[in-house]
């Protein structure tokens, strides 16, 4: 697991990576070299770099096409002496870039070509575990969010507050336990949070919504029905989403659970799970000032919490 370890030094890394960008560009090993951290700490970095508007990194090419198609040699995971070898084999011709954009090349995809390249590219495994599967996405479905910097794989960001370190320590075990093979990014941010973060394309699957599409709220994003049939899921699914996006609190001596989001699809999905597990939950639709602001929706459960708590179980700590 990569961790970032403080704001300071990230900005830091993000000056050195500016600086050291020709206009040329760089391919992600060197952007490694030179800054002495990982290829998923460059991509953490390169990320920022694209989100402020300081950098472009070119996307992936869609399919493969017979005589040939562009490949873009800023590419996630792929090591260092993998390009040397791919200037052999394919006789590449180095395209113009603008400036500030990473490497980009134009090979013919000879069979040969794909043979010795397409294991550097393989599919990552997925953890099987329906139990596990059902928590990460309750906790993406919470705080996560999908995006694509890198164009070819997407990545999961879920956020969480440093009053939490247990829970942040979890949802970093949790994603590395669902995706052995992949690396799991740590960021410490300024905003008195952490983003934890891990690359995969089993994720828009997995989860049910897709990168660069929208917001969860416009793609109506909810809780998949396979977790809505079992019992075990459902449970493991609500803790997720109770310990990102909910709070357990004290209303007038009494014990509560509170649930807010601002998308009716999941906010129904919730009160449902909850009666489901025989308890009595309340939702509440509140206005904002402004009415150009959403909606907030908030499920709230007060009578038998203790007992909901010995089931579910969510730990915000």
């Amino acid at each position: 697991m990569v961790f970032l370890k403080s704001e300071k030094k990230f900005q830091r890394l993000k000056k050195r990576a500016l600086k050291n960008l020709p206009k040329k560009g760089r391919t992600i090993p060197e952007f490694q070299d030179i800054l002495g951290i990982d290829e998923l700490s460059v991509m953490v970095l390169i990320s920022e770099l694209e989100n402020e508007g300081k950098l472009q990194l070119l996307g992936f090419a869609k399919g493969y096409e017979p005589d040939g198609c562009a490949f873009y040699l800023a590419r996630y995971g792929a090591p260092s002496q993998f390009f040397a070898e791919v200037m052999k084999l394919a006789n590449m011709q180095h395209s113009k870039c603008c400036e500030g954009n990473l490497l980009r090349v134009q090979l013919p995809l000879s069979a040969h070509f794909k043979s010795q390249t397409m294991g550097y590219f393989r599919s990552t495994i997925q953890n099987d575990n329906k139990l596990l599967q059902s928590y990460v996405i309750g906790l993406a479905i919470g705080d996560g969010n999908l995006s694509n910097p890198n164009g070819r794989a997407t990545r999961l960001r879920i956020t969480c507050d440093k009053k939490y370190p247990l829970l942040a320590k979890r949802i970093a075990e949790s994603l590395q336990s669902l995706f052995p093979q992949n690396k799991v990014s740590v960021v410490d941010r300024k905003e008195n949070c952490l983003d934890i973060s891990v690359y995969s394309n089993h994720l828009e699957k997995l989860l049910g919504w897709k990168s660069g599409q929208g917001s969860k709220f416009l793609q109506k994003v909810s809780v998949p029905l396979w977790i809505k049939e079992d019992k075990e899921y459902k449970i493991n699914c609500l803790r997720g989403l109770i310990e990102t996006d909910g709070s357990i609190y004290s209303d007038r001596g009494y014990q509560t659970i509170m649930f807010s989001t601002v998308i009716p699809e999941l906010a129904n999905d919730v009160f449902g799970i909850i009666n489901s597990l025989k308890f009595q939950p309340k939702i509440y639709k509140i206005k904002r000032n402004s009415s150009n602001q959403k909606l907030i929706y908030n499920i709230k459960l007060s009578k038998n919490v203790s007992e909901f708590l010995r089931i579910v179980n969510p730990e915000k700590n």
